[in-house]
């Protein structure tokens, strides 16, 4: 169950969200590259994604979903997903909660996330009843 106080857990933005994770060291300027342009924007709300950077110490929120706290913590979360501290990983979550893919490099959100997101069955069924 969500403590309000300190957000939510991964969990409890199943079947409402798609997660982007950008885990990476406080220093490492990839985290910028990983995150979504300006341009952007309405695509990754288009697509119901929330988009989180993970730290070594602290969890924050992209600008664009800066209301939205988590409240899992950044070692647990790491640990989860096997990440060791130094390393740099982006992993989309679907909706269902499961892993549908990791990077190890800035992916490119037109060529990468979007078309990844745009070809599961959900987002299928989502782009035909939104028309």
């Amino acid at each position: 169950m969500a403590d309000d106080s300190h957000g939510q857990y991964l969990g409890d933005y199943a079947w409402s969200h798609r997660l982007v994770l950008v885990f990476a060291p406080d220093d490492d300027e990839r985290r910028q590259h990983a995150l979504p342009q300006e341009d952007l924007v309405d695509g990754v709300k288009d697509r119901d994604l929330l988009i989180w950077f993970v730290g070594p110490e602290a969890i924050s929120p992209w600008a664009e979903n800066s209301d939205m706290a988590l409240a899992d913590e950044p070692a647990e979360l790491r640990e989860r997903f096997n990440i060791g501290p130094d390393d740099f990983t982006v992993i989309l979550l679907g909706k269902d909660g499961t892993e549908k893919e990791r990077w190890y490099e800035p992916p490119g959100w037109r060529r990468s996330i979007f078309p990844l997101i745009d070809s599961m069955p959900m987002r299928q069924r989502e782009m035909t009843t939104s028309d």
